[in-house]
């Protein structure tokens, strides 16, 4: 019996769960998100139960409005709450230089991809369920058909699956937490919206639209630009034109596909970076560009008219007695007094043109 569960335990995914149980931080998030759930709850569904206050009868038959709003509100707490929630998991590693030691243990690397994927679903899908109780409200009104029901729930749990696999690709790939959060979201969007930009480039190209193809093979045109300009994102394909009047479900299994082909190709990605990138050097790539920009400028102030004149100069090249101030003041991108400078021109030119 003993056997059993030491074969089948979760090591890293337990490891995880606990170190969130014992942050501050988790907490004062779960209270956030479920603040901001039902403050927005209470005021979009407050226009609507106002009726029921005149004739209780003009409310029946609101549940299936209700539980869309619900569905976009925990839309958009996945879009805005997941990335951040998974960017750092290997990221973290890599910083507290931790990772080589999960790779001297018995996990492999797609059991430690795995688990720290859990290690965030769990979590999000317990937010998920912070709704329940506000399910009971459409669901007492009516309107609300077990298939929109189940469409619903299904495309919030793919939302987080195809969210937390694309954090956890950047995270495997980006070596600090910074650039993994900021691609997150950046890619997040281009996945979202880059088919409907590249639709509309190759229209404007070759003067083909969308609709006049979904009439030639005799399809609704509506939903076939839908389909079109938004296949990866959840909400174009819920609250559009195949959930108007009936739920059309091959829209959904169309959106349904090419969002697992999609996570399926971020967890290859993150298989593949997990370990060829687990030793990167840190690299300061806005103090390189700065000093690029150094050589150019010196080159071009070493003439007869400036004569090499410096306003700013760099300070001692060696950490004397304060090691500590000598690397913030020497070797970070803005802890030179010439490069803050720098900066804030750059900023303050545009703001200034305006």
């Amino acid at each position: 019996m003993r056997f059993i569960p030491a074969n089948f335990a979760l090591p890293l995914l337990a490891k995880e769960l606990i170190e969130q149980a014992a942050r501050k931080r988790t907490y004062v998030i779960r209270v956030l998100y479920a603040t901001l759930l039902f403050v927005t709850a209470y005021l979009v569904f407050y226009d609507t139960l106002r009726v029921g206050r005149v004739s209780p009868l003009a409310v029946l038959g609101r549940g299936r409005e209700m539980f869309s709003t619900l569905v976009g509100l925990q839309f958009a707490g996945i879009y805005f709450f997941m990335p951040a929630m998974t960017c750092s998991v290997i990221t973290e590693e890599k910083e507290r230089a931790s990772l080589q030691l999960l790779f001297l243990t018995r996990l492999g690397p797609w059991t430690i991809l795995f688990e720290k994927l859990f290690s965030r679903l769990i979590p999000m899908l317990y937010f998920l369920m912070l709704s329940l109780p506000l399910l009971a409200v459409p669901y007492t009104l009516g309107g609300l058909s077990l298939e929109y029901f189940c469409a619903g729930v299904w495309m919030l749990v793919l939302a987080t699956v195809q969210t937390g696999m694309l954090s956890l690709a950047c995270s495997a790939f980006f070596r600090t937490t910074v650039g993994a959060f900021i691609w997150s979201y950046l890619l997040m969007v281009v996945m979202f919206f880059g088919p409907g930009v590249g639709w509309l480039v190759f229209w404007s190209i070759t003067g083909i639209s969308v609709d006049r193809a979904a009439l030639a093979i005799g399809a609704d045109p509506a939903i076939i630009s839908m389909s079109l300009m938004l296949p990866l994102f959840g909400p174009g394909i819920f609250f559009g034109p195949a959930s108007a009047v009936n739920l059309s479900l091959w829209p959904m299994v169309a959106h349904s596909s090419l969002v697992l082909l999609a996570c399926a190709a971020f967890l290859i990605v993150a298989r593949l970076c997990i370990v060829r990138r687990a030793f990167l050097t840190p690299r300061n790539v806005m103090l390189n560009v700065f000093k690029s920009l150094d050589r150019i400028f010196l080159r071009l102030n070493d003439n007869s008219v400036t004569r090499g004149f410096v306003l700013v100069g760099d300070t001692a090249s060696l950490p004397a007695d304060e090691p500590v101030a000598w690397r913030e003041t020497a070797k970070r991108s803005l802890g030179k007094a010439q490069y803050l400078l720098r900066v804030f021109i750059a900023i303050e030119i545009p703001v200034a043109v305006l």
